[in-house]
């Protein structure tokens, strides 16, 4: 039986929660961590793991709250093959507030963290010409650099100045080395759209899937439906988290 399902959680705006928000951040804080495979923003194949330390809150009725910005824990990157010990840190995790995808946001001009719960260092980040988005959640795992040439990045977003958008996108469907990759290098210009410059995959899958893997990330609908949407999405991020502090005022 071919493997007709594999794209549903993509086509569908990732549904499936192959990668879910707090279900990949696993282990106890100094734990053991569960390795997952990805393509890193320089397409390096990289292995990644979550140790957690939540802030969620419980509401009446024992349910579990998340608000964006809550610290979730952190994440451990290491090369494929390596122990533990070999593990670097990549950055502090922090919620998104839907209870699904969780983030990283890293400061490329200085090399700092960036505290999703505290404005003035998202403010701070207006001043930069270049920074990184990790999205983790809902069967995906994508990282987003930014960057602008002459003026910080959110003044040139709101300028209508050519935005930079690097992004490689991993979309699992099976085991936890199972994925394919989008890499796209994108222009965006403010509230005018995007123009996708490049655009390359790179497939990580047992023989088995990936003859339809292929004709499947290739075709249009895959484009129109998901690629597409995905570089709209990183406009989004800009205007509604990254770049919100430097809104013009009507």
């Amino acid at each position: 039986m071919k493997n007709t399902m594999i794209f549903k959680a993509a086509v569908a705006a990732v549904a499936a929660l192959v990668f879910s928000g707090c279900a990949t951040i696993t282990g106890e804080m100094g734990g053991e961590r569960a390795w997952r495979t990805y393509m890193e923003n320089d397409a390096s194949i990289q292995q990644i793991g979550f140790i957690t330390e939540t802030t969620v809150y419980e509401m009446s009725g024992g349910k579990k709250e998340e608000k964006f910005g809550d610290y979730m824990g952190r994440a451990e990157v290491k090369s494929p093959g390596e122990s533990d010990s070999a593990s670097q840190n990549l950055g502090w995790v922090y919620s998104s507030g839907d209870g699904v995808k969780t983030l990283i946001v890293i400061d490329l001009d200085s090399g700092k963290n960036v505290d999703l719960g505290d404005k003035d260092e998202i403010k701070k980040l207006q001043n930069s010409k270049k920074f990184k988005f990790y999205e983790f959640g809902g069967g995906i795992l994508e990282s987003v650099i930014y960057s602008a040439q002459k003026s910080p990045v959110c003044k040139a977003f709101f300028g209508g100045e050519p935005i930079s958008a690097r992004s490689v996108t991993n979309y699992y469907v099976g085991a936890s080395d199972e994925f394919f990759a989008t890499v796209i290098d994108a222009k965006i210009v403010g509230n005018k759209g995007f123009e996708i410059k490049n655009l390359g995959f790179k497939f990580n899958l047992p023989s088995s899937k990936l003859a339809e893997a292929k004709e499947q990330a290739t075709s249009a609908k895959f484009r129109q439906d998901v690629i597409e949407q995905d570089v709209k999405k990183q406009g989004r991020i800009l205007l509604n988290i990254l770049c919100y502090y430097s809104m013009p005022s009507k």
